[in-house]
This record gives C-alpha cells, sequence and structure tokens, in this order.
C-alpha cells in the first residue's frame, strides 16, 4: 500500500522528468552525464542531479488535509557554481504554482517556493542549492477525518 508522502514524491519526480528538468528512473542507474532524479539522499554520482525530500509539517485534525514541505536540493556540474541555480529555475517551472494535481490518491490543492538556500560546493566544487516549497494537500479521508469533516 502506497502512502500519501511515496505518492507525492514518485508524482512530482515524473513530472519533473516528463518535463524534461531532469531523469527520473526508480530501479535502474543512472550514466554519468545525465541529470537524476533522487529520493532523499544526494549520491555521489552523477554530478548533476535534483533531490527530492517531503516532510509533513501541520494536519487538520477533523478534515483530511494538510500542509507538506518538499525540499528540492540541485546540485550542478564541476566547476560551475551557477548551474544548481539553473536547475532550481527549471524545477520552479514546473512546481511552483502547480494547483489540483493527483499524486495516487492525494491531490496537491497548490504549491508554492517559500525558499531558497545556497548549501555551499564540496570538495570537487559541485555547487548545491536547495529550495523549499509549500504544499497544501488533500489526503485520501479515514474513519477519524471523513471527507466533510468529523464535527
Amino acid at each position: 500500500m502506497a502512502s500519501p508522502t511515496s505518492d507525492v514524491l514518485e508524482e512530482l519526480a515524473k513530472l519533473l522528468s516528463a518535463a524534461g528538468v531532469g531523469i527520473w528512473k526508480d530501479s535502474t542507474s543512472y550514466d554519468a552525464n545525465d541529470t537524476a532524479i533522487f529520493m532523499k539522499t544526494m549520491p555521489e554520482s552523477p554530478d548533476r542531479c535534483i533531490v527530492l525530500n517531503l516532510t509533513p509539517v501541520t494536519d487538520n485534525a477533523t478534515l483530511p488535509t494538510g500542509t507538506m514541505l518538499l525540499q528540492v536540493a540541485c546540485r550542478g556540474s564541476q566547476s560551475k557554481p551557477l548551474d544548481p541555480d539553473d536547475l532550481c529555475d527549471q524545477c520552479f517551472d514546473v512546481l511552483h504554482g502547480l494547483t489540483d494535481h493527483m499524486c495516487g490518491d492525494c491531490t496537491i490543492v497548490q504549491a508554492n517556493r517559500i525558499s531558497s538556500a545556497s548549501m555551499g560546493d564540496d570538495d570537487t566544487k559541485r555547487w548545491v542549492r536547495a529550495d523549499q516549497y509549500e504544499l497544501d494537500v488533500d489526503y485520501p479521508p479515514t474513519n477519524l477525518r471523513p471527507i466533510r469533516g468529523a464535527w
């Protein structure tokens, strides 16, 4: 059974891949020249990558709605300090303002970027930037949080 977190992460990876921003492969390795999309952890290779991480932030006590924080961390090619900015800007074009988007049994009501931060570079001069997006989400209803509320 999929979870709301998994559903949202996988759908956003597919959305970025379909827009040509990066390549999402859930079970195979990437080529050195790919702009790879990963979940949770930034790998050593390939150089250019997007890492998605999602954290639930607040949930309504009586309705099946909540807010999630999406982090989109982008690492650029070696010795190209503006590359992660370019990559984050491409992600922004796909994600910011996204509305009414189905992710499995969940719906992203709206997505808005709320902050960006340079994360510096690593030993091989690959720069990283991380953008955070606030996602308002409708979850599948439960017995405790039915579709019209538990009041």
